[in-house]
């Protein structure tokens, strides 16, 4: 895994996406999945109203070869999606999957 960090506007996001784009380039068969951490908090509370928390396991754990998420710092003091990002982070680093959070 890769963490980027450093004060605001110094262009981690930017970094990120450029990781993104590069990884797309050289390796276009991989899935590459970028997302801020509000989205996937709020992909969990859909998934979880709906009861398809499985079908969003399937795609972080299973579908994605490369995940991007930005702005980590906002799942901290929520406990449960705190959770389920770890469980998502841990099955990506054990099937060698690439992760990078800013």
């Amino acid at each position: 895994p890769l963490f980027i960090h450093g004060g605001v506007g110094l262009g981690k996001t930017h970094v990120l996406h450029s990781i993104g784009h590069a990884i797309r380039e050289q390796h276009p068969k991989l899935v590459v999945q970028c997302i801020t951490t509000e989205a996937f908090v709020n992909d969990l509370v859909d998934n979880l109203r709906n009861k398809s928390l499985e079908k969003l396991k399937r795609f972080y754990r299973s579908n994605v070869d490369v995940l991007l998420v930005d702005d980590i710092q906002f799942l901290q003091n929520r406990l449960s999606f705190e959770e389920e990002f770890c469980n998502t982070f841990e099955t990506l680093i054990n099937q060698k999957k690439q992760i990078v959070i800013t």
